[in-house]
């Protein structure tokens, strides 16, 4: 694709999020702290950066995707580098890559995404899922065959379902952006994949 030029000025813990090299994120933030803005942002930067991948936007209903991720597309994204299906809640890049707008209001939707396959997989608001929800989503549908990315972003609250589980992973034991190999590393060292996490802690 053309060199673009976004209106969009992060702020710095968002230039931290944009940055950080980790396959798996936590970004953190209280109520207004630019989560869904920056969760767009960065699913637009990858899908222009990377031709043909599938970027997987998530919320917890329907409704909060209309009402804030969608919003943020037509807010930020130039008009004349993608087009928007509203009937497949699909965004196409002119390059083939491809952002899908999802929602997992209980396990049951689970099964709409069994053979779907994201090369990155960006969740707001995920603490408003439940710790099955997030773990099947990231260790079952996130595979990518191109440009070695499979990549999860989780942007969220600090209040809601999956506190405890994302707690535990993300934030006890652990320093603000410093990145750590996981469980998941240690038990596949012959594929040479690394996830790692980071916390950007809110102020």
């Amino acid at each position: 694709m053309s060199r673009f030029n976004l209106e969009f000025v992060p702020h710095l813990t968002q230039k931290q999020f944009l940055s950080c090299p980790a396959d798996e994120i936590l970004f953190g933030g209280s109520l207004g702290g630019g989560k869904s803005c920056i969760a767009v942002n960065k699913a637009f930067i990858l899908g222009c950066a990377h031709a043909g991948i599938h970027i997987g936007l998530f919320r917890r209903t329907v409704q909060d995707l209309r009402m804030t991720l969608l919003q943020e597309i037509f807010t930020w994204y130039p008009k004349e580098l993608y087009h928007y299906s509203d009937k497949n809640r699909t965004v196409y890049l002119p390059n083939g890559s491809r952002i899908t707008l999802n929602y997992v209001e209980n396990d049951g939707d689970l099964e709409n995404y069994k053979s779907v396959q994201f090369d990155v997989l960006i969740i707001d608001e995920a603490i408003d899922f439940t710790e099955y929800q997030l773990s099947w989503l990231k260790t079952t549908r996130v595979r990518s065959s191109r440009y070695g990315l499979a990549r999860t972003y989780l942007l969220t609250n600090p209040i809601g379902p999956a506190r405890v589980y994302l707690k535990k992973r993300y934030i006890d034991g652990k320093e603000p952006l410093k990145l750590y190999k996981t469980k998941e590393t240690e038990m596949i060292p012959d594929e040479g994949i690394e996830i790692e996490g980071i916390l950007v802690k809110p102020k």
